[in-house]
């Protein structure tokens, strides 16, 4: 049987710039590109965090940063309707600022 370890076996033959290349080529592979959101859809989100605000509750949102969608189940902080964006707080006590119009939909 013929026990191949891929590219491992080349890594010892590799400079460190040509091993940072590759890493940043894999990860090009995961870029999503962000979805256009009807208007529809951004008056249902923004209701739904006003909301979730009012009442203190949880909701979950996905959302595009950093060229990928993520799902978080967060608490909001501050609505700042003048710049558009929400501050919130994710499972892990991270806070985040998001812009209103990077979020794909938002469930409470």
């Amino acid at each position: 049987m013929h026990n191949d370890r891929g590219s491992i076996k080349w890594a010892s033959l590799m400079l460190p710039e040509h091993v940072k290349i590759l890493r940043e080529m894999w990860q090009e592979d995961h870029i999503e590109e962000k979805k256009e959101i009807d208007d529809q859809q951004l008056e249902e989100n923004a209701r739904i965090l006003v909301e979730a605000y009012a009442q203190r509750k949880k909701v979950t949102i996905t959302y595009y940063q950093q060229r990928q969608y993520k799902t978080d189940h967060v608490s909001i902080i501050r609505i700042d309707r003048y710049s558009q964006t929400i501050r919130v707080e994710n499972e892990g006590a991270e806070r985040i600022t998001i812009t209103l119009d990077n979020i794909l939909s938002a469930e409470s």
